[in-house]
Order: C-alpha cells, then sequence, then structure tokens
C-alpha cells in the first residue's frame, strides 16, 4: 500500500452526525458548544476548543469529596469551542448510542467516553468487592436525549433488570 492509498483508506469521514466512530478505537466528536469527555482520552483535534479538567462527572464541591474521600468517581473534562475532537480509550472498542427523551442507560463510570452536556447524569456507587473487581466503583446513569460514546473490551452484551 503506497501512503496515497493508506491516507484515503485511514481519512476522517464527513457525517452529519455529531458523535461518529472514525474506527473501531476512534470516536470524532463534531464539537459546537460544549462536550463532556472521560479525562485524558483526547488523541487530536482540529478547530478552536479547550479543555477543563473536572473532578467528577457528579461535579460541584459534592463530588469532589466523594471522589476524594473514596477513591472513585469518574474523573471528566469539559470540552468547549467548535472544531473536530478525536477520543479513544487504550485500544477498546468504542460504541456510539444515541438517547431519545427519556430513555437511559447505565454503565460502568470507567466506560463512559464521551457525551453531550445536554444528557442528564448520576454517579452511583457499586457497594459491592465484585463490583469494585469488574473494573471500577461507579455507574453512571445516563438519560436522554443526546449522544453517549461508550467504550467496551471487546463486543457489547446488553442485558435487562434485573441481573443475578
Amino acid at each position: 500500500m503506497n501512503l496515497d492509498q493508506f491516507t484515503a483508506e485511514n481519512a476522517p469521514t464527513e457525517s452529519a452526525e455529531p458523535f461518529q466512530r472514525e474506527n473501531s478505537y476512534t470516536l470524532d466528536v463534531d464539537v459546537d458548544g460544549t462536550v463532556m469527555a472521560k479525562a485524558g482520552s483526547m488523541i487530536a483535534y482540529t478547530g478552536d476548543v479547550s479543555f477543563t479538567g473536572k473532578a467528577s462527572a457528579e461535579g460541584g464541591i459534592t463530588g469532589f469529596l466523594k471522589e476524594a474521600a473514596t477513591g472513585e468517581g469518574t474523573p471528566i473534562m469539559a470540552v468547549e469551542g467548535r472544531g473536530h475532537v478525536y477520543f479513544a480509550d487504550a485500544g477498546k472498542k468504542v460504541q456510539v448510542v444515541e438517547l431519545d427523551a427519556g430513555e437511559a442507560i447505565t454503565v460502568n463510570g470507567e466506560d463512559v467516553l464521551a457525551f453531550e452536556e445536554r444528557l442528564s447524569y448520576e454517579i452511583s456507587t457499586i457497594d459491592s468487592l465484585a463490583g469494585s473487581l469488574a473494573g471500577g466503583f461507579s455507574n453512571v446513569y445516563l438519560e436522554g436525549p443526546g449522544y453517549v460514546a461508550l467504550t467496551t473490551h471487546g463486543d457489547p452484551i446488553v442485558l435487562e433488570t434485573p441481573v443475578a
């Protein structure tokens, strides 16, 4: 494969969607305002954007105190401005979900890559040893409308509650 072929096959694609997968491991977000993303997940950007770290997706002093006291939480950053921002997370696969109004999803906090600021979100703690060993101490509840990008080690599985 020559350089022109390589470039053509791996160049970003155009889309009308604000969140899109560029490949299995990379998310492209068309930022026009504010997007929330996992701290440290930005790999490249174009345009005029800025990044501001937050103590936790829960926000405010309550989230900061909870994270400091328990060592848990979901460290995020606000991405503000206009441009394209590319996100990835340690070779995990990216899954993009569009939630309609009233639709919600609960995900391990470590697996939330990015989401639109307009989504409602809440962090809850996992109070079991098994839950903490499964990858994190917190779950994030996200409610639409809006886009959320999740990461998975392999292909995802969706389970309906209750799960034993």
